[in-house]
This record gives C-alpha cells, sequence and structure tokens, in this order.
C-alpha cells in the first residue's frame, strides 16, 4: 500500500473511531439513570431500604415503593419489633377455612405499604458511570474492530508489495 494510501485509510478510519465515540457518548449521556438508596419509614416504626433506579421523581414516588415494599425489594432496618401480622384465610361467604398465619415483620401488607410517613436518601442519588455506559463499551469495541482491521490491511498490504526473495529456480548447488 502506497504511502498516501495508507494515510488517506488512517484518516478515515480516525474519522470513524472518533464520530462511533462521539455517538456512544452522545447516547450514554441521554439515557443515563440515577442510582439511590432510599429508606422508608412506615407509620407503624418499621423502617426499609430500598434500591433504586430510575429517573429523580422514580425513586422517592410513594405509590411506586409501596408497590416495591409489597413485592419484598425492601431490606428490614431496625431493631423494632411489631407484633406479627396475623391473617387468617376465609371462604367466599367470609368463615375461617384455617388456623390464622402470622408474618414475619419483615413482611409488608397493602395496607402498610400504603402508609409510608417519610422518604430519605441514604445514598445517592448519583450516577454510576461505568456501569450504565453500555454504548460507549460498545463504541470503544467497534472503534478497536475498525483499527485492527486497519492494521491487519496494512500488513497484508505491505507483505504483498515486497519483492519476491525466494529464487523461483531453487537453491543454487555449490
Amino acid at each position: 500500500m502506497s504511502t498516501g494510501r495508507e494515510r488517506g485509510f488512517r484518516r478515515i478510519v480516525i474519522a470513524l473511531s472518533v464520530l462511533v465515540l462521539g455517538l456512544g457518548i452522545a447516547l450514554d449521556v441521554t439515557f443515563i439513570t440515577l442510582h439511590a438508596t432510599v429508606q422508608v419509614l412506615l407509620s407503624d416504626g418499621r423502617k426499609f431500604t430500598v434500591e433504586r433506579q430510575g429517573t429523580k421523581g422514580y425513586l422517592t414516588d410513594r405509590e411506586l415503593l409501596a408497590y416495591a415494599l409489597r413485592r419484598g425489594e425492601g431490606t428490614y432496618k431496625g431493631s423494632f419489633k411489631s407484633p406479627a401480622t396475623t391473617f387468617t384465610p376465609t371462604d367466599k361467604t367470609g368463615r375461617p377455612t384455617g388456623p390464622p398465619i402470622s408474618y414475619p415483620s419483615e413482611w409488608v401488607s397493602a395496607e402498610d405499604a400504603a402508609n409510608i410517613v417519610t422518604v430519605e436518601y441514604v445514598h445517592g442519588p448519583k450516577y454510576w458511570w461505568w456501569t450504565d455506559s453500555d454504548f460507549v463499551k460498545v463504541a470503544a469495541g467497534l472503534a478497536l474492530f475498525f483499527w485492527i482491521v486497519f492494521y491487519t490491511i496494512v500488513w497484508i498490504a505491505r507483505g504483498s508489495a515486497r519483492p519476491n526473495t525466494v529464487d523461483p529456480h531453487g537453491p543454487k548447488e555449490r
């Protein structure tokens, strides 16, 4: 490959690499989300911590936090031991169908989850740049691929441009 063509090809690879990396950064900045740990205080005195990821409004939305607590996403914090929640299974007529079932204080009923008193940030909100930068990682891999292809082509072109060092008539006898 001639020096002029090699320089031109190198400039194209540089431009493509910068373009791809710039696009990856722009997409990551557009779609990056906040991470936070929030502490939720229920009306009965129990405290739960919940890991959240999303927009600032989502992190402290009480309805979404209540839903997360009902699904068991919260970690119980504190030594407050509320009386065990009891539930008696009943049939359609309202008659008990079995013995009362007790749940530990870590369990949150729908009524308890609806009675959130306070929501406070424990950690964050913060951006976790490297864990959320998926587009930049793909763009860096693509740019690396461009450079590997470039140097492979240069290596092949330079190898084929060398004069043939093997004698076509075979080795000479002495």
